[in-house]
């Protein structure tokens, strides 16, 4: 009798382990059966559902973009501005450029128009606007013409590029930004100035400025579109220079004066021509007459610079640890081994100028920082308006030391100028700024690209250094991106979650399953 209960137990779990297993089969099956069936009708009749926003997103004209023109030429009412196109409508390369431009023209009816000249079959037009713009013109480019200027810009620069992959792919589409800026270099009759100084081995994204600078057949437009500071301050409306202090001066109007990791020190004097100016006395003063901003970016690499160091520090409370490097293994980019550190704004804001900064924020925002080095903020009372705009968190480390660092500090300067006006208190003030940037990748691609808060960080910063113009943010349209971006503390969590949490939950409902089966 026991025999033939066993044999009755055996052989329902036989049947149920067997269908069991055909169930998991015929699962199986079907799953793989129905992917190779919608692969079939996909590629044959493309059934694919675009789940993203639709084209129209590329072309629409902002409402920042119709204020800043209003604003700008409301004493012009007759203003005109024509692109031109370097080749036959049909073909023109690239489309999205072209369809931003009728936008343009759409809105702006009557005040902006689009023409088509090819240029390998007009030669003498060709000749005429490459002297004008000084620059090697290619149906890739398209002229934007106002009323004082002519502007060449590239297609490239249509676009954001990012270049971790090292093969600059676009990430998106800068239509807006480009034409708006374009259009404001073009019709207004002065331009705000950015300086980058070049004699000391500056570099920027990976490009030596020195050698643009001596190089005649090479335009900073030509490569802006490889570098999105420079693609960044045109959008702004600044007209970007590169100059050697030792040789000249500042030109007037500038408004941001930019050291980018510098490689060898400013000079305190020339001692050939002792009475000459040096590099430093010509930045003091050009800095003492207000109204400039001053960015120094530097990185743990930087070596040490007594006369650029002892200039900061004296007239602005500013410096850095040559080497050393900052790191946080909780909060920075996973796979980038600490190095890749994420700042964020201080709780408090303690003077107007980071209020203003940091006011189109949330506070939710992340920064990345690489390669970042130890800066130094002074306590000194005589040094007046330094703070810090971006800070580590508390798990930051430095010379084995835990604890909050600067990344991004600043000193603001004020003076009261009378107000020829009259009104309010009878009087103005005129500031000077310097930042000091703890990162040099801050300003490159890989930081200006990516999903983080870097660009627009930085363009918050040129907008306060851009007195001469209310410029409102326009912002670009990126692509779809389907790439996920985690911190090393998340990743951290996420794998405990799916090595031990999940197993163990699993482990549970197992035990449970178990535990009611054998007392049933």
């Amino acid at each position: 009798m026991n025999n033939n209960k066993q044999g009755i137990a055996s052989s329902r779990k036989l049947k149920y382990g067997t269908l069991s297993a055909g169930f998991v089969v015929v699962v199986v099956v079907l799953c793989v059966a129905i992917n190779l069936m919608a692969s079939g009708l996909s590629a044959k009749w493309d059934l694919r559902v675009d789940i993203t926003d639709s084209e129209s997103r590329f072309y629409t004209i902002s409402d920042a973009t119709k204020s800043l023109i209003e604003k700008n030429f409301k004493d012009d009412p007759d203003w005109k501005i024509t692109f031109t196109f370097l080749a036959e409508e049909k073909k023109v390369s690239d489309k999205m450029v072209l369809e931003m431009a009728r936008s343009y023209e759409s809105l702006f009816n009557g005040h902006i128009n689009i023409r088509f000249v090819d240029i390998h079959s007009d030669p003498v037009f060709a000749d005429k606007y490459t002297q004008i713009t000084q620059t090697a013109l290619t149906p890739s480019h398209v002229l934007v013409e106002g009323k004082y200027h002519t502007r060449a810009v590239n297609f490239a620069a249509f676009y954001y590029y990012d270049s971790s992959t090292g093969s600059y792919d676009p990430v998106a589409f800068t239509g807006e930004k480009t034409y708006t800026s374009a259009i404001m270099r073009a019709g207004l009759k002065e331009s705000p100035k950015a300086v980058f100084t070049v004699g000391h081995g500056e570099t920027l994204d990976g490009i030596d400025l020195g050698k643009i600078a001596q190089n005649s057949s090479s335009s900073i437009e030509d490569v802006s579109p490889l570098v999105p500071f420079f693609d960044s301050l045109f959008d702004m409306g600044f007209e970007v220079r590169l100059v050697d202090l030792d040789k000249e001066e500042l030109p007037t109007d500038t408004r941001l004066v930019v050291v980018c990791d510098p490689k060898y020190d400013f000079l305190s004097f020339d001692k050939e021509n002792p009475e000459a100016e040096g590099e430093i006395d010509v930045l003091r003063k050009y800095m003492n007459s207000y109204n400039a901003s001053l960015l120094v970016a530097v990185n743990s690499s930087t070596p040490s610079l007594p006369n650029l160091m002892e200039y900061l520090e004296q007239d602005y409370g500013l410096g850095y640890v040559q080497g050393a490097l900052i790191t946080d293994n909780t909060n920075s980019i996973k796979g980038s081994g600490g190095k890749l550190v994420l700042g964020k704004a201080p709780s408090s804001l303690e003077y107007s100028l980071d209020e203003k900064i940091l006011s189109v924020f949330g506070g939710g925002e992340r920064f990345v920082f690489n390669d970042a080095v130890k800066l130094t903020v002074s306590t000194d009372p005589r040094i007046q308006g330094d703070g810090v705009l971006i800070n580590t968190h508390s798990t930051a480390s430095c010379e084995g030391e835990e604890g909050v660092y600067p990344l991004f500090a600043f000193t603001t300067n004020a003076e009261a100028v009378s107000n020829p006006e009259g009104g309010g208190d009878g009087e103005n003030k005129m500031y000077k700024t310097a930042y000091l940037l703890g990162s040099t990748d801050f300003l490159s691609s890989s930081g200006l690209v990516s999903q983080y808060a870097n660009r627009d960080l930085l363009e918050s910063v040129m907008r306060v250094a851009n007195t001469t113009q209310s410029y409102i943010g326009i912002k670009e349209v990126f692509f779809a991106d389907e790439a996920l971006n985690i911190t090393t503390g998340a990743a951290r969590l996420w794998t405990i979650i799916v090595t031990a949490a999940v197993p163990a939950a699993v482990f549970c409902i197992a035990a449970a399953v178990w535990i009611k089966r054998r007392h049933s």
